[in-house]
């Protein structure tokens, strides 16, 4: 029943893409495009749509300085991750800024311990494991903090991981993960 629903409300989407003269990288009010939509909602075949549409540009940012990828990790949406992910012009590593606060792609999914779609960002091979945010804290801080152990495991698990990295007040993700236990 979902399926065919999804599909029904995908018609639309199929019809209008076609037109020649049809811009799919005009944004609303709120900066937002149609690939910003789709991936916000989850739509994965509205997303694999407009991604082979040549003109698309898939690392625009909305009012709230996020692309299409953030809104699909934030949302734990991951065929519509995988979908943008295999865009030629994916910025894996493109921070989000919104008033003084800088975050990537992974700091999201460490953040909300989603390790499904921290997998899939960890398989792309130009992705910046210890990228930080505007505190310095990096993904394996942000999965400590909160206690995500499935998470932070993954990323001890991968390579180039910098498990001594400090934050702008000098703590590691180990000073986190014991806060995290006393709890």
């Amino acid at each position: 029943m979902y399926r065919r629903t999804l599909r029904y409300r995908a018609a639309p989407a199929k019809s209008i893409r076609g037109r020649r003269e049809l811009d799919v990288n005009t944004q609303n009010m709120n900066k937002e495009t149609a690939l910003h939509a789709a991936s916000d909602r989850g739509h994965e075949e509205i997303v694999r749509l407009l991604l082979r549409t040549p003109a698309i540009e898939v690392n625009v940012w909305n009012e709230r300085k996020k692309t299409a990828l953030h809104l699909a990790v934030e949302n734990g949406h991951k065929q519509v991750v995988s979908a943008l992910l295999g865009h030629p012009g994916i910025n894996i590593n493109a921070g989000v800024n919104w008033i003084m606060y800088r975050r990537a792609a992974l700091l999201h999914a460490s953040k909300t311990g989603n390790a499904r779609v921290l997998r899939l960002l960890l398989s792309f091979p130009d992705i910046n494991v210890n990228t930080r945010d505007n505190y310095k804290d990096t993904a394996l801080h942000h999965a400590s903090k909160r206690g995500h152990v499935p998470v932070v495991q993954l990323l001890l698990d991968f390579p180039r991981i910098d498990v001594n990295a400090r934050n702008e007040i000098g703590d590691t993700a180990l000073h986190y993960a014991v806060k995290a236990a006393a709890k």
